[in-house]
């Protein structure tokens, strides 16, 4: 641990309950995931109960948008991550140079439909055709409004820098004044993409340690 750090004022100090602790070890998507999702849903939560009196909503809607995007982006990243895994125990060839052009990808759409694609790919070698058919029946819905979310985000903001900036490296506005979003559909949304992607990744977490214990 560098002095540096020991030096920083808001490193270490105070009331112990209050220090976050960044890592606990081996590198882990969980906290981060987590944490960008809970950070969005609070500020969303917190303009729907109260309106403008704590957090204007012509102003939280750019934190909330950017936290909500950058889960969704990590959370399919974490999955591709771990079917990469999955992929190589099965003798698949997905070199590691390729997933990393992947992960450096930062709009949604390309990432969904890797996504999608590698998800019933390793449903397809795992799986019986029944189950498999079944399971690609049973998350079509999900799927759908997955992607409609990823492609909707990437035209509002591709590269998630008008969540992040008023104006581009043109000192033009990302957004012009006909631009709106509904934050209780938007909401809404995300909720639905959450559920999806939690229930995912749990399934995921199963099949892998199925596979490793083998």
């Amino acid at each position: 641990m560098s002095n540096t750090k020991q030096n920083t004022p808001f490193y270490e100090g105070g009331d112990y309950k209050y220090n976050a602790v960044l890592s606990w070890g081996l590198p882990t998507w969980y906290n981060h995931i987590e944490g960008f999702y809970q950070a969005a849903h609070h500020i969303a939560t917190n303009m729907l109960s109260h309106g403008n009196d704590t957090i204007p909503i012509d102003s939280g809607v750019f934190p909330m948008i950017f936290l909500y995007r950058h889960y969704i982006e990590l959370s399919l990243k974490a999955q591709l991550w771990k079917m990469y895994d999955a992929r190589r125990l099965y003798g698949q060839k997905w070199s590691a140079k390729k997933l990393d052009e992947v992960l450096q990808n930062h709009s949604l759409s390309p990432l969904c439909k890797k996504f999608e694609s590698a998800l019933f790919s390793m449903w397809e070698k795992s799986l019986s055709e029944k189950i498999y058919q079944r399971y690609k029946k049973e998350t079509q819905q999900s799927l759908k409004l997955l992607n409609k979310v990823c492609i909707d985000l990437d035209e509002l903001d591709k590269g998630s820098l008008g969540c992040r900036y008023p104006i581009n490296n043109e000192w033009k506005s990302y957004y012009t004044g006909n631009d709106r979003i509904n934050i209780v559909l938007f909401v809404d949304a995300m909720q639905k993409v959450r559920e999806f992607l939690t229930g995912a990744d749990d399934e995921l977490e199963a099949a892998l340690e199925a596979m490793w214990s083998q």
